[in-house]
């Protein structure tokens, strides 16, 4: 069903909107039924059990070398924050490219720490995972799926659970097309609770503005395109190019996936907040949904900053979906508590404080200190060496 929004603001984010609870009687309903009897502290394992899975994606800041080893810092940080999210499908994207056996290390110390999930993962091809257009940005992407809940399927017509779009899209700013400088992969699976059918879009676009090392034109956006105003401040044409390929995105996973399977996207794209009315656009001509559509830009702040002060920098994170019959995608509009909002974003900045009884400061410390000797072990350095992002998480509901 299309979710009913509230009157958008003039700057609009990619996912949709806060409202305040007052006037947000359904999202309360949300809340109150499927959250408040669980959920005594904030993003204490929010857990749905039969009504309900929740779906994470996180950009794990160049996993795969030797910082990404069994007993490491990185691995100890990724694998303790995602048992907290009780997730029953996480992707994982910036994994360096041929690193993807490192995975199994993830998913070997996240089975141990909790018994409710049964993770497997699923690795990008590492051949769909070169563009030979940009040779210095391959990566891989991975998911990791909970076994108990979901099972891969074959796409419709295909042999095969997973793929990458590879296809051409538009760009933005010359008569010319271009691809996604890192292939989205795509995966399909069935829910072993209701029957329902997901198809998963993970990605991390081109990094913000033009870099002429990977063979990026500098070339000048227009001031508006399709009807969407484009800010030009530390923004480049291609990876504003991905943004509006999304729609392709959809169209094309649409033709492989049953006509009322539930399609997520999960990725970094990399778009500065006054850019962000691109998706808000295909909201409005009901491309897809967004998650948060708000001026209120800071409580999505997933990128981390330059220091403890400036913490959070751009909400370059999100969520985007087409919904399916049998499965309710909750946005911030339904559920505008306090705790969906902390659940959407968890503080990795501030984990050792916020989630103290969580996270061990001393052992994280000991851990920094083996791998940098020389360096600060303050709480937000300690942070960066797990990731520069924050995960992202939303819950999705089985109809009734």
């Amino acid at each position: 069903m299309k979710k009913k929004r509230m009157k958008k603001a003039p700057i609009i984010s990619s996912v949709a909107s806060v409202a305040i609870a007052a006037i947000a009687i359904g999202g309360y309903f949300v809340y109150d039924k499927f959250f408040k009897t669980e959920q005594t502290t904030t993003n204490k394992n929010i857990s749905l059990n039969k009504e309900g899975f929740n779906i994470t994606h996180w950009n794990i800041l160049n996993y795969g070398g030797k910082n990404s080893n069994k007993g490491s810092l990185k691995v100890t940080g990724i694998t303790e924050i995602l048992a907290n999210l009780d997730s029953s499908i996480i992707g994982l994207t910036e994994i360096n490219h041929g690193a993807g056996d490192k995975v199994a290390n993830i998913v070997e110390r996240l089975n141990k720490l909790q018994s409710k999930h049964n993770y497997a993962s699923i690795i990008q091809n590492e051949n769909d995972a070169v563009n030979p257009d940009f040779e210095n940005s391959r990566e891989q992407i991975a998911v990791l799926y909970d076994q108990n809940v979901f099972k891969p399927i074959n796409f419709n017509g295909l042999t095969q659970n997973q793929m990458s779009f590879k296809q051409p899209i538009k760009f933005v700013g010359a008569d010319k097309n271009t691809t996604y400088t890192r292939f989205p992969m795509i995966n399909y699976f069935e829910n072993k609770v209701n029957g329902a059918k997901v198809a998963t879009i993970f990605a991390h676009f081109d990094s913000p503005d033009s870099n002429s090392k990977n063979g990026e034109s500098d070339v000048k956006l227009p001031d508006n395109y399709q009807g969407v105003n484009i800010s030009k401040s530390g923004q480049g044409s291609q990876e504003v190019s991905e943004a509006f390929g999304l729609a392709q995105v959809f169209e094309f996973v649409k033709k492989y996936v049953d006509p009322e399977t539930t399609i997520i996207f999960g990725g970094d794209t990399n778009i500065k907040p006054n850019n962000n009315a691109i998706f808000q656009h295909f909201e409005d001509i009901n491309k897809y949904q967004t998650y948060y559509n708000s001026v209120d830009l800071e409580i999505y702040e997933t990128s981390l900053g330059s220091s403890s002060s400036n913490p959070y920098a751009n909400p370059y994170d999100k969520f985007l979906f087409i919904e399916g019959k049998k499965l309710d995608v909750i946005d911030a509009n339904e559920n505008p508590s306090q705790q969906y909002k902390e659940l959407f974003k968890y503080d990795i900045v501030n984990m050792f404080n916020k989630y103290s009884e969580k996270y061990d400061r001393l052992k994280y410390r000991q851990l920094f200190k083996k791998e940098n000797s020389t360096a600060s072990d303050s709480d937000f350095n300690i942070v960066r060496k797990i990731s520069d992002h924050a995960p992202i998480t939303m819950t999705v509901v089985y109809k009734k």
